[in-house]
């Protein structure tokens, strides 16, 4: 069994591959921040993302991205720092505000559904030339039978 060796996108260490782009260590790190930020904005919901990064001595890089990723949420929104990636208005969390996933959410239904019907319609057209092989293929028969009958 081949051994998946990468880089940390964090600390740019080697290690072997868990399903994540984080060593181990910073996963560790990573849920430490975590925990330390919830508990934080628990206490101070109205803290802003430099605040946080201050008083907690973290980088606000790692809490913004904590918020782009929707582990936390920020009651006030202005002070996230946060933008809609589609219309650019103030978020809390996340990456769209919710009419713009409401509105990925249409286009996604959308593409579903035509993703359905162009399965269904190859769908058709692969028992249509099944059907046709097999048709073709009693002719021959029905021919070669004919030659050796007479």
């Amino acid at each position: 069994m081949a051994v998946d060796i990468r880089s940390c996108t964090r600390c740019k260490k080697f290690f072997n591959y868990n399903g994540s782009g984080l060593c181990p260590e910073c996963i560790h790190y990573m849920d430490e921040v975590f925990t330390k930020v919830r508990d934080y904005l628990y206490d101070n919901p109205t803290a802003d993302i430099n605040t946080i990064a201050e008083d907690l001595e973290v980088d606000s890089e790692l809490v913004l991205q904590l918020l782009k990723e929707g582990r936390l949420e920020m009651k006030n929104a202005s002070g996230s720092g946060l933008k809609c990636e589609r219309c650019g208005t103030v978020i809390g969390s996340g990456m769209l505000c919710n009419s713009c996933k409401a509105i990925a959410g249409e286009g996604l239904e959308k593409a579903k559904l035509e993703v359905s019907k162009l399965a269904a319609a190859n769908e058709k057209s692969k028992l249509a030339e099944e059907l046709k092989r097999a048709q073709d293929g009693n002719r021959s028969q029905f021919r070669t039978k004919r030659l050796f009958d007479d």
